[in-house]
């Protein structure tokens, strides 16, 4: 222990992760990630679950093999990558999820925001995902995750694809997955 209870840290202990959410959100975004990194600034990213061209994320992430992959599940904005008659309780009559968090906010709390729905559609994001990168860490878009229905398909997927790190709330944890 150091001078004034600072605690000495090995550089070989100490690693500094600086992630940037949401590759393949959007063209411009997804470059900007690549060039962070390729200046040493970005270490890993999280790519968006629902990624409107997953082709073109695969090959943006062959240009970056260094590069730490995760998967951001959401369930607002967009459409699902599961065909939505088999998610309905996350779609709205237009087949696309939510538009804001809100909006699924209140489907959870008149209970029928359904668990098999959310572990199907981020089964198959990750699996979607898993096409690109092999992702190391899920995350959850819109800080949905404190929704207990949420942080439990979140494990369990995550537990199906052997992925250790959960991120939410800005902490990274091995989500049980190794209990």
């Amino acid at each position: 222990m150091l001078k004034g209870g600072a605690v000495a840290i090995s550089s070989i202990a100490a690693r500094l992760v600086v992630s940037a959410d949401g590759f393949g959100m959007t063209v411009a975004r997804s470059h900007g990630v690549l060039a962070a990194h390729r200046r040493g600034i970005v270490t890993s990213t999280s790519v968006l679950g629902n990624a409107a061209d997953v082709e073109q994320v695969a090959r943006n992430l062959r240009e970056a093999p260094g590069l730490g992959v995760g998967v951001l599940l959401t369930l607002v904005d967009g459409m699902p990558v599961t065909r939505p008659e088999t998610v309905p309780s996350l779609v709205g009559t237009d087949g696309r999820f939510r538009a804001r968090p809100q909006d699924v906010l209140l489907t959870w709390a008149k209970a029928t925001l359904r668990l098999d729905d959310i572990e199907r559609e981020f089964d198959a994001q990750v699996a979607r995902c898993a096409t690109s990168a092999s992702p190391s860490t899920t995350e959850h878009a819109a800080h949905l995750g404190f929704l207990p229905v949420v942080a439990h398909a979140v494990e369990n997927v995550a537990r199906k694809h052997g992925i250790a790190g959960l991120r939410h709330d800005g902490r990274e944890t091995d989500g049980g997955v190794g209990r």
